[in-house]
């Protein structure tokens, strides 16, 4: 960063002038001692006496640029810019406002200053320095820009790749759900069904039933008659 004080009486009236002269000087001598808000007090006064006055406008882009307010110190570089009458106050007044954009991560801008500043000086190399610092800055940050993209890009087409697969297995366990339902379903419509007995089939039924009880009765008493019987027969003790 360049902070070239620059020293110069603007001459309007006598009197203007010698108050002019007096701000810049204090100006000068605030910012040398690193007191940036009063040296720019002084170089506004000086300003408000001759807004035209270019080495006014400058150093205070310059104690601007301090304070570290880069929005104004901008603005006062454009206007030093615009009083310049020399290449080399020019090109200077484009490399502080190069700076100044840099300082607010305005690549584009800034890049665009230092190629000005460039033009006007072809042989400052701290200029070119710091264009080549910028370009390559605005490289790295256009590839993290890129990266970002497709970094979206792609989880995006994962989500949606994942969220097809879901719906598909879901929709997949559902459908064999409902075959499986209907399957059980059709399978209880096959289940016979109990007819219903009119009154004579019902006797009938019951008739059957107690004659079956009755032979199984008499058969079982036989049994029995057959079973005491052999008790009896082996009864008799050996001595």
């Amino acid at each position: 960063m360049r902070f070239i004080i620059i020293f110069i009486l603007s001459i309007t009236s006598p009197l203007l002038a010698q108050e002019e002269k007096v701000d810049l000087v204090k100006g000068n001598k605030f910012y040398n001692e690193n007191q940036f808000e009063k040296a720019n007090e002084s170089y506004s006064k000086a300003l408000e006496k001759n807004p035209a006055n270019l080495k006014a406008t400058y150093n205070s882009g310059n104690a601007t640029y301090r304070l570290e307010n880069y929005d104004k110190a901008v603005s006062k570089y454009q206007e030093a810019v615009q009083l310049a009458d020399s290449k080399s106050q020019k090109a200077e007044a484009y490399h502080n406002l190069g700076n100044s954009y840099m300082k607010s991560n305005k690549l584009n801008e800034a890049i665009e200053a230092y190629k000005n500043a460039l033009r006007l000086n072809p042989t400052d190399e701290e200029t070119r320095y710091n264009l080549s610092y910028a370009l390559k800055k605005k490289q790295n940050q256009d590839q993290n820009d890129q990266n970002k993209d497709q970094n979206k890009d792609q989880n995006q087409d994962e989500n949606k790749d994942q969220n097809q697969d879901q719906n598909k297995d879901q929709n997949k366990d559902q459908k064999d759900q409902e075959n499986k339902n209907d399957d059980g379903k059709g399978d209880k419509d096959k289940q016979p069904q109990p007819q219903a007995m009119n009154p004579k089939q019902a006797e009938k039924l019951l008739n059957d039933m107690n004659k079956a009880d009755a032979a199984t009765k008499k058969k079982a008493d036989k049994n029995d008659q057959d079973k005491k019987k052999k008790v009896l027969v082996n009864s008799k003790k050996d001595w």
